[in-house]
């Protein structure tokens, strides 16, 4: 549609006499990229205006009580609007003050959003110590439905006023089972759906078998307001399966909140190995990934880990664009053009070259026992 590049220059115009009116229009054409708050427009991008050589990138606050002017930023280089989100990799120690714990996760999730993060990833579990390290009965009473969980609440709001995308896992009370789980909080604070981890490791100190059934909501995808986010917890990082599945959902990034660190029992350094597995799956399935782990030492009962911290961000080539180190309190940024990287997608062919009739073996647990000769 020849006419659609002049949608722009038209919101432009007409924002000079009703910013009710462009608004009107502008949503018109990408409404998920619209919220209004209390009378105000926030900063929102659109996605693709089909046909033009120019987009509308940014619109700036304005009150819809009033008819003053807003301004519109325009930009005419390029054949599309790009869709460039930041992401936040975070990560701190954690203690059993839950109210302590929960200031400082609020402080770096706002730091992370001053620094113009839109899409910011907290650590698994963070509301205290990772208590799954031995078997104790009473830390099974720590679980809690999703809509009572302190910091699923307490982060509702902050992302709604914030804007920013925030994925909150928590231990989840589910009747007669508990599940280590994941509450999808979009960016005007409503919750999206929640995920359940589907790998579950056993073994001290990653006892989580004794706390949490496998996950039974399979994986999910979620389209939000700052793209398709597909969210893997910890064990889950291990499996390239879970990627290449929320790749086929649609996923445009992939999130991974962790609680990782030494192997008492191994004696091995396995953060190389941890960074590598999920650099693979950006790799494979070209799109950014963000892994979120904890710092710091924790000890229970005869065992303990130090966290090694390492949050990274991965680029869709796979290659660690923002770093964290072992021990920082801190959290690093990366922005991508999602535009740009699923153009990259579709150029390399990988999907377009699947032979789903030919990976049956992935529905066994490896070999029958079968005489092939």
């Amino acid at each position: 549609m020849e006419e659609n590049k002049y949608i722009p220059l038209l919101l432009t115009v007409v924002s000079l006499f009703s910013s009710k009116a462009a608004l009107i229009i502008a949503a018109a054409f990408d409404k998920r990229f619209f919220r209004l708050d209390n009378g105000v427009l926030n900063r929102y991008k659109l996605r693709r205006i089909q046909g033009g050589i120019s987009s509308v990138r940014e619109l700036m606050p304005f009150s819809v009580c009033h008819t003053k002017p807003f301004f519109i930023r325009i930009l005419l280089k390029g054949d599309f609007a790009m869709r460039k989100v930041t992401l936040a990799a975070t990560q701190f120690a954690c203690s059993w003050n839950a109210e302590e714990t929960l200031d400082k996760a609020e402080k770096i999730v706002r730091d992370a959003a001053a620094a113009g993060a839109n899409v910011i990833l907290l650590q698994e579990l963070f509301e205290r110590p990772y208590f799954c390290k031995t078997h104790k009965y009473e830390y099974l009473h720590l679980a809690t439905k999703m809509e009572d969980n302190p910091a699923v609440k307490r982060f509702q709001s902050i992302a709604g006023e914030l804007h920013v995308i925030l994925p909150i896992c928590f231990y989840e009370d589910a009747g007669n089972l508990a599940f280590n789980c994941v509450a999808m909080i979009d960016a005007d604070g409503k919750i999206l759906g929640k995920y359940r981890k589907t790998h579950i490791p056993d073994g001290v100190p990653y006892a989580e078998k004794f706390y949490f059934a496998p996950g039974d909501t399979g994986f999910r995808v979620w389209d939000t307001q700052f793209g398709k986010i597909g969210v893997g917890i910890c064990w889950d990082q291990w499996f390239p399966e879970a990627a290449r599945c929320m790749a086929l959902m649609g996923a445009e990034i992939l999130l991974y909140p962790t609680a990782i660190g030494s192997e008492p029992d191994l004696g091995i350094d396995s953060m190389p190995h941890w960074r590598n597995c999920m650099q693979g799956h950006a790799a494979a399935n070209i799109m950014p990934l963000v892994a979120s782990n904890r710092v710091g030492y924790e000890e229970q009962d005869y065992t303990n880990i130090t966290f090694y911290g390492s949050s990274f961000i991965a680029g869709p080539d796979g290659e660690i664009v923002a770093s964290a180190d072992r021990e920082s309190e801190t959290f690093v940024t990366a922005q991508f053009d999602l535009d740009a990287v699923a153009s990259m997608r579709r150029e390399w062919g990988v999907f377009r070259d699947r032979r789903p009739e030919m990976y049956g073996e992935l529905l066994t647990m490896g070999e029958t026992g079968k005489d092939e000769r």
